[in-house]
């Protein structure tokens, strides 16, 4: 009997242990960095034929390297670009900056310095404006953990929670895309995404 409330209440006691683990890794930096991303590519939704497509990793090339830190959704509304961001702390930086910088405290003194993302995604645009010949591509920089404390740019900068709603700020009654040409990007962006993979992973080997 005695042996028997011992490994129940060891079986508790494990339990809880695991309890608190998950909930103390999911309030930490990685732990939010994971559940954001989480959320992010599932308020991108799914595949809908003649309407929506999904891409929640697109391998965009950049010389010899891929960025894969994206993801892009296309629709008659336009093309969508979501560029991750896993900065933490309170985020301050300019469109014109070529740092931007964050705290943990609202301070005019700053933790570290990190490449201005706005410069990354108008790259990462206009390369997929030359590889497919399209011009209306909407970027959005979706920070996954830091606070947008101080930021000043054109390019809508959101939480992962902002993602489906994104969407809306382009809806149209004139839709960009006819269904067949919607179609034929998807295509495109498909095949180009399926070579890039498989050259990404070749170079891993």
């Amino acid at each position: 009997m005695f042996l028997a409330d011992a490994l129940t209440n060891m079986t508790f006691i494990l339990f809880g242990a695991f309890i608190t683990s998950i909930f103390v890794f999911s309030r930490s930096h990685i732990g939010k960095v994971i559940n954001g991303r989480d959320l992010s590519l599932s308020l991108l939704g799914s595949n809908k034929k003649d309407k929506k497509y999904v891409f929640k990793k697109l391998y965009v090339k950049d010389n010899d390297k891929f960025e894969r830190n994206v993801s892009l959704v296309i629709n008659r509304d336009g093309v969508f670009l979501f560029y991750y961001v896993s900065e933490r702390g309170m985020l301050y930086g300019r469109e014109n900056e070529d740092e931007w910088y964050s705290s943990v405290y609202k301070t005019d003194k700053p933790k570290y310095y990190f490449q201005n993302p706005t410069k990354r995604i108008k790259y990462l645009c206009k390369t997929l404006e030359n590889e497919f010949n399209i011009k209306n591509i909407h970027p959005f920089i979706v920070f996954l953990d830091g606070r947008l404390n101080n930021i000043h740019t054109e390019i809508y900068t959101i939480y992962p929670m902002d993602i489906r709603n994104s969407f809306k700020l382009f809806h149209t009654d004139n839709p960009v895309y006819s269904v067949d040409e919607l179609n034929e990007l998807y295509v495109k962006i498909k095949d180009y995404n399926a070579l890039n993979k498989k050259i990404y992973k070749e170079l891993r080997k």
